[in-house]
């Protein structure tokens, strides 16, 4: 008898302590007792509207055990963690990947799905949907790659319709009477292609207990993503991530964020889905090492595609860390990876210049996949082919042209054999590795060789635009740009001139469908286009070109800096060249101290990136300065331009002892400085008196001399 009262007076006691701090002592007072039974619902709204502490009071009328059902109700994410330890990441379904693939390599924007979603006749049935998707593309309404996605769409909606209608019926049979009609409303939502309102629904039922909030948030979701409604989906993901932020919840959060290049906010899910891994990884290393090793890998991506150089460094060297250790207990299984974040790094020490350590991963990569190629060449010699065509892109930037002649053969070698059984998939693979070794060869002053892989990489690609334009069409317009280059390094205008143009029509065209992707592009066919105009006095309409070019980089160095800065860098020097032309000195020096101070201030985080562009921009900056007869100011910045160069130099003396010569010479020319300059120049060209350039400036040293 004493312990019933002491739980009443517990209880009693527990709801006083409740109504008090939760100020709702006063609705007890004015709650109309004898309408309790027409007033449930208001109490019942009452309770669920309120705190946690509604939810554990509620649970001590029901269960007696408040504590324990309050932590079956509401875990912690830290309780979830230890609760899902054998979680591993939810494997992305066969069609899926056929979907991603496929809008990847059709450069087909997600975003431009949904609108035929809703054209489609989608709740008349799947016959009249494929009959009007069929109709569509005999009226070239659709591509052949939009047709084919549309179908796989189109059976995931119906197939989904299938799934949702079982789970439904299975509901029924066990009487959730209240999950059923919501589910319900999701499957005609979802025949109807209306994803707002799936959205719609799920808010108000915001309220609801968690588990069923999580069960209805993953529908919700899957059907959203089939009907390409980025928005909304996006949405949902983050309502998911509030209720379960577990480890699988945040890798296909990050994958969705990724693939729509939103790489802020997927470097925030990233990190979280680390952390959940690492703790796991605590406790059991073997199967949550390797994760931790693909978030990491992700992680570093996303740092690089931001141009976080560091940050991406630290990430990959992890990475391969782990990913060694895992392929010394099992290298069938892990060795692929190891090769795979070798590549990444020695791609990210390439961009930043570091040459020798780029150089030793690329050789190590080359070894391991041509191991595994030996064993299983149709799976690895693809990747192969890739390594040998980037290690001879870091050749050529050393001013090593016989060692990226051989990689790039090789690589041709290997993608010509493998587009003999599969030209569909590797024929846009040789167009690539001739457009390089073209760009090599027009480097190398070889123009007959050049012109005649540019001209078979452009009949290739014309052939893949016109089969699949969405997807070939940017490759198409890269080529025409290399061929326009190459005409204009051979002072043929009007073929240069032809190429540019439809070059930058093309990408005009895919910028209004796709700006993020392709109006970058459109800024450097710009550039291109100007720089010919520059150099056959066409000032105004190189004046014209330029300015557009510019005002498209500062627009996206708005939003991504790190990304776009040097572009804009890079066209304020041209922009300046071209005022220099004109005799317009202070525009010239304007342009160019401001295209400095970009540099400068890149340099401070990334100086071996940048300070080649700061040695270049001085060395314009002496010539601007001597040209207005600011002979002290041309002597400062020429003697700064000589000392980065003679720095770079020593580090780097293949790509950069040329360039070093170079200064040497312009100091003589004029400053007037010591002959013996002109000595050191000549022993330092004799070296390379084989690349064009190097050859140019032994004339220039011979012409001095003789004066």
């Amino acid at each position: 008898m004493t312990l019933i009262i002491s739980i009443i007076f517990v209880l009693l006691l527990g709801f006083l302590v409740y109504f008090y701090f939760t100020k709702r002592l006063e609705f007890l007072y004015k709650f109309k007792w004898k309408g309790l039974l027409k007033s449930f619902s208001k109490l019942e709204k009452w309770f669920f509207s309120g705190s946690f502490i509604a939810f554990i009071v509620l649970n001590i009328f029901t269960n007696w055990i408040p504590t324990c059902v309050y932590e079956k109700i509401s875990p912690s994410p830290l309780t979830e963690i230890n609760q899902k330890q054998d979680e591993s990441i939810e494997l992305i379904s066969e069609t899926n990947k056929k979907l991603d693939e496929l809008l990847k390599n059709a450069n087909i924007d997600p975003r431009n799905i949904e609108k035929y979603i809703k054209e489609l006749p989608i709740v008349n049935g799947r016959d009249k949907t494929e009959s009007k998707i069929n109709e569509w593309y005999k009226i070239k309404k659709i591509s052949s790659d939009e047709k084919e996605l549309l179908f796989i769409v189109i059976s995931e909606i119906f197939e989904h319709n299938k799934v949702l209608s079982q789970e439904i019926n299975n509901l029924k049979l066990k009487g959730g009477d209240s999950l059923v009609e919501f589910l319900e409303n999701i499957q005609t939502n979802f025949q109807e292609g209306n994803a707002e309102k799936i959205k719609d629904d799920y808010l108000s039922r915001k309220e609801k207990l968690r588990k069923e909030n999580i069960r209805i948030l993953k529908e919700s979701i899957k059907a959203t993503e089939i009907l390409f409604a980025i928005n909304e989906t996006k949405f949902l993901y983050q309502e998911l991530i509030l209720l379960e932020p577990s480890a699988n919840n945040y890798y296909q959060f990050t994958i969705f964020l990724t693939e729509l290049n939103y790489f802020n906010e997927a470097t925030i899910q990233c990190q979280e889905a680390l952390k959940i891994y690492r703790e796991l990884a605590k406790e059991k290393p073997i199967p949550y090492l390797y994760d931790v090793a693909i978030f990491l890998h992700i992680f570093a991506n996303l740092h690089s595609a931001k141009n976080e150089f560091p940050q991406a460094l630290e990430k990959y060297e992890e990475a391969l860390k782990i990913r060694r250790e895992l392929a010394k207990e099992n290298p069938r299984r892990y060795l692929p990876d190891v090769a795979s974040t070798l590549s990444n790094l020695a791609n990210l020490h390439l961009v930043k210049n570091e040459f020798p350590q780029s150089l030793e991963k690329y050789e190590e990569t080359l070894k391991f996949y041509r191991e595994l190629a030996k064993e299983n060449p149709r799976s690895y010699l693809p990747d192969l082919a890739m390594t040998l065509n980037n290690l001879a892109v870091l050749h050529w930037a050393k001013n090593e042209f016989p060692q990226a002649l051989e990689k790039y053969e090789e690589a041709l070698k290997i993608r010509r054999e493998l587009a003999k059984e599969n030209p569909q998939s590797y024929l846009s693979d040789v167009a690539a590795t001739l457009d390089n070794l073209a760009n090599l060869q027009k480097d190398k002053k070889e123009f007959p060789q050049a012109l005649e892989k540019y001209e078979e990489a452009l009949k290739i690609r014309r052939e893949l635009a016109k089969e699949n334009p969405r997807r070939y069409l940017p490759d198409l317009a890269a080529t025409l740009n290399n061929l326009a280059a190459l005409h204009f390094a051979k002072n043929e205008f009007p073929l240069a001139l032809e190429k540019y143009e439809e070059a930058l029509k093309i990408y005009r065209e895919l910028a209004k469908e796709n700006p993020r992707s392709y109006l970058p592009d459109v800024a450097i066919t710009l550039n291109n286009l100007a720089n010919l105009q520059k150099d056959k006095n066409e000032f105004p309409q190189a004046l014209e070109k330029y300015e557009e070019a510019l005002k498209i980089r500062r627009e996206l160095a708005k939003e991504n800096p790190r990304t776009y800065l040097p572009d804009l860098a890079a066209t304020l020097n041209n922009l300046a060249a071209l005022h220099f032309a004109k005799n317009e000195f202070p525009q010239a020096l304007e342009k160019f101290e401001e295209a400095l101070n970009f540099y400068k201030e890149l340099a401070k985080e990334n100086s071996r990136i940048y300070l080649p562009d700061i040695a270049r921009t001085l060395s314009n900056l002496t010539v601007s300065h001597f040209a207005k007869n600011e002979f002290s100011q041309a002597l400062e910045k020429y003697e700064e331009a000589l000392k980065l160069y003679k720095e770079l130099a020593k580090e780097n003396p293949r790509v950069y002892e040329i360039d070093y010569a170079k200064m040497l010479i312009m100091g003589v020319r004029l400053f007037k400085n010591n002959k013996e300059d002109l000595k050191e120049a000549g022993r330092i060209l004799e070296k390379y008196k084989n690349i064009p350039k190097a050859y140019e400036l032994i004339e220039m040293i011979d012409k001095l001399n003789s004066e």
